[in-house]
C-alpha cells in the first residue's frame, strides 16, 4: 500500500485537532484547579504577572477567611431540611468538639434515626473537611482522627 501527500496531510490534519481537543480540555482542568487565580497558561503567559496575581491572591486569604467565617451562622435547632453544613455545625455546637463517628453517631441516634445513613455518612466525611477549610471549624489531629469544634 503506497501513502501519497495527501494521505499523510490528512492524518496530520486529524492529529491535530485532536491534540487541540485534549489541550483544552487540558486547560480547562487548570482554569478548574487554579479558580482563587484568573491566571491560565498558554500562549502569552506572563510568569511575573502570575507571581504578582498570586501575592495579590495570597495577602487576600485572611481578608477571605475574616469574610467567610462571619457568613457562618449556627443554627439554634437541629432541622432534617437544613443542609449538611448546618446539621454538622449544630451536632459540633451541642458536643462541644467531637471526631467524625462522634458526629456521625449523635445524628443517627438522636436526630436521625430512620434517616439514609450511608448517604450522610459520604456527605459529612466531605463537608466535615470542607468547612475546616473554610474556617467553620477547627480540626485538632488526635491519633488518627480530627477532633472538630467551632470556630
Amino acid at each position: 500500500m503506497k501513502i501519497s501527500e495527501l494521505d499523510v496531510i490528512e492524518f496530520l490534519t486529524e492529529r491535530r485537532e485532536k491534540l487541540a481537543a485534549e489541550l483544552r480540555s487540558i486547560d480547562t482542568t487548570i482554569a478548574g484547579l487554579k479558580s482563587e487565580t484568573d491566571m491560565t497558561v498558554g500562549p502569552g503567559f506572563d510568569a511575573d504577572k502570575s507571581k504578582r496575581l498570586q501575592s495579590r491572591t495570597d495577602s487576600g486569604k485572611a481578608e477571605r477567611e475574616m469574610n467567610r467565617q462571619l457568613k457562618i451562622n449556627v443554627p439554634s435547632e437541629y432541622n432534617v431540611s437544613d443542609s449538611v453544613d448546618k446539621r454538622i455545625l449544630f451536632v459540633i455546637k451541642t458536643l462541644g468538639k467531637g471526631n467524625r463517628d462522634e458526629i456521625l453517631d449523635e445524628i443517627k441516634t438522636k436526630y436521625e434515626p430512620n434517616g439514609n445513613f450511608e448517604r450522610l455518612e459520604a456527605n459529612v466525611k466531605v463537608r466535615l473537611s470542607f468547612l475546616l477549610k473554610q474556617g467553620a471549624i477547627k480540626g485538632e489531629k488526635k491519633g488518627r482522627f480530627y477532633q472538630y469544634s467551632l470556630n
